[in-house]
């Protein structure tokens, strides 16, 4: 399988896209030319504490509803691991750059250090390309 010329890289306070080649660029500054231009699966993983895992659930689904009518956002969708809290989103995206301007605004607008009292850890993101030919 084709690897992704890149990582997210993602710590509370900024973004970061790591090619493979080891150069870390702020994420909105990244020009990665076509991959930005094709539709985007996204995965986060977010290391709930579990005591605030119903608190943290209510964030979420307050911020979401401005997630799902973001310009460039397709889906969403939220699951909690079993047997622990971490809970996750699958998101679809029109194009990497759609998301890229997404986590940009959310970063910007603070709802991402919001989110740090609730946590256990670092936000775990992943970026996928699809592949049609599979």
């Amino acid at each position: 399988l084709a690897r992704s010329p890149y990582m997210i890289c993602w710590s509370m306070k900024s973004l970061f896209v790591q090619a493979e080649d080891g150069i870390r660029d702020s994420w909105a500054s990244r020009g990665l030319g076509d991959v930005y231009k094709r539709q985007v699966l996204v995965t986060l993983k977010f290391p709930v504490k579990p005591l605030v895992l119903e608190n943290f659930l209510v964030v979420l689904k307050e911020a979401l509803k401005d997630t799902r009518v973001y310009e460039g956002c397709e889906t969403v969708q939220t699951f909690v691991e079993r047997g622990t809290s971490a809970v996750f989103l699958v998101e679809t995206w029109e194009s990497a750059e759609h998301q890229q301007h997404y986590m940009g605004w959310r970063i910007e607008t603070g709802l991402i250090g919001a989110l740090d009292p609730y946590l256990d850890g670092e936000i775990d993101v992943h970026i996928f390309d699809p592949l049609a030919a599979v």
